[in-house]
């Protein structure tokens, strides 16, 4: 025999509003990951794609790959590491006059 206190059938449904946000979360960002990735692959945007105006030079997936994230194809491409350009990272770039 199961006593139900006034604050169970609350945090169920707490629980299952909860369980129904990070689904549509879950929906929204895959959805992203995938619109982001295809843009990457094709090397054209969604909007660029509907008006057909350009055509993007002929490559495969790993040289756009490389081109978005960098070369050479390494696992440090899943990792969130300092960007540098010739040795510098974005910091040592800006204006001193912007330095904090």
């Amino acid at each position: 025999m199961s006593t139900l206190g006034p604050q169970e059938p609350v945090s169920m449904l707490y629980m299952f509003l909860l369980l129904f946000e990070a689904l549509l979360f879950g929906l929204f960002t895959s959805a992203m990951f995938c619109e982001q990735l295809s843009s990457i692959l094709t090397d054209q945007t969604g909007i660029e794609r509907l008006k057909n105006d350009y055509a993007p030079p002929r490559r495969s997936a790993v040289q756009n790959l490389s081109e978005t994230f960098g070369r050479p194809c390494s696992l440090l491409w899943l990792l969130p590491t300092p960007v540098t350009f010739n040795g510098l990272t974005w910091w040592d770039i800006l204006p001193t006059e912007h330095e904090v």
